[in-house]
């Protein structure tokens, strides 16, 4: 079988996309060949899990071309459309060439985007196209069971779903049950302005090291220096392949997992985090914010502690310092119901037999 999956950003990483990147790698080692169109890049390891179209596109009247050419002009079985964008481009030629080929479309939501237009006319529009494209699927994906409650809410979506948290399978075997002798907290994640300065004072004093990890946003230059100049902050501003990236989590001993909820899809960002699952994933224990699934996820297993506000840190970092082998040993037991592979194969395994 082929399998085309359109996600036409003109920057940045395949392997970035964590669940396209699995996704690809899963479908090959089941002898399926992948095609992607987009502009982002693979790497040349990466190349034996798909054969890439390498088309990218901001514009979105453009991206409608493209993703008509690509519709219409490639050969494949299953078609995997993920970014809201990309899925309201397609909706316009989707129903016709739903009719011309016999294909399987699978909407793979990865962000809940319609209804954080600021625009009320765009917000309606954009609503509009994505229910056209649902409305012609045959699989609906979910990132997290109140993602796809919400989704629900917005649209109409009759064909069967499925909900795929976006993890990583475990990347350790040998767990480590003692933190270092001065904690390390990592934070991974774009590094904003409201995040830098609010944590600032709740961490420059501390006995733990905590480190930040991500792409500054505009804006920040001045909090980045001062951060950067306490003993205790570390700062790496530098994109990570896979394989570095993880290796980069298992040198720390804790993850911080912290969002801006202005914007809807990060309001519940829940098991679409997947900095979340990493963390776990490397048998990490996590301080996250108190948030929808985030909150019940981490305290029904273990996963770490929930906090409030900032001024919690300390408190959090002592607690899970202290139980630490707890934590891991719970990460250990529960983990393995939210790692990617055998989610996606129930989902998988629905869609090639029926």
């Amino acid at each position: 079988m082929r399998f085309l999956h359109i996600l036409t950003k003109p920057f940045g990483y395949f392997s970035s996309c964590i669940p396209l990147y699995h996704i690809v790698k899963f479908l090959k080692l089941q002898g399926h060949e992948n095609i992607l169109v987009s502009g982002l890049d693979v790497d040349d390891e990466d190349k034996i899990y798909v054969n890439q179209i390498k088309k990218g596109e901001r514009n979105f009247f453009r991206r409608i071309k493209l993703c008509f050419s690509a519709l219409k002009n490639m050969k494949y079985d299953f078609l995997f459309v993920y970014d809201p964008a990309d899925i309201m481009a397609c909706s316009f030629s989707l129903p016709i060439i739903k009719k011309m080929k016999k294909i399987k479309v699978v909407c793979y939501h990865l962000e809940l985007f319609s209804l954080d237009y600021q625009n009320p006319l765009k917000k309606r529009i954009g609503k509009f196209l994505e229910q056209i494209f649902i409305s012609n699927s045959d699989f609906f994906v979910s990132l997290s069971p109140l993602r796809m409650k919400i989704s629900e809410e917005i649209f109409k979506i009759s064909c069967p779903k499925f909900v795929i948290p976006n993890s990583y399978d475990f990347a350790v075997w040998n767990f480590r049950k003692k933190p270092h002798k001065k904690v390390k907290v990592l934070f991974a994640g774009g590094l904003e302005k409201d995040i830098l300065e609010g944590i600032e004072e709740h961490i420059k004093n501390s006995d733990f090291i905590f480190v930040f990890h991500g792409i500054s946003k505009y804006g920040i230059s001045e909090i980045k220096e001062k951060l950067s100049k306490l003993k205790n902050v570390k700062i790496y501003e530098r994109v990570l392949g896979y394989e570095d990236f993880k290796n980069f989590v298992l040198n720390h001993d804790i993850g911080f997992v912290w969002y801006n909820t202005e914007r809807l899809n990060d309001r519940f960002a829940g098991w679409s985090a997947s900095k979340y699952f990493r963390y776990l994933s490397c048998g990490k224990p996590v301080i996250v914010k108190n948030m929808p699934e985030l909150k019940e996820t981490t305290e029904e297993n273990k996963f770490g502690v929930v906090i409030d506000s900032f001024t919690e840190i300390s408190r959090a970092v002592g607690e899970i310092n202290k139980n630490y082998a707890e934590f891991v040993n719970s990460i250990k037991e529960n983990y393995p119901k939210f790692e990617f592979s055998p989610n996606f194969k129930v989902f998988y395994d629905h869609i090639v037999n029926s």
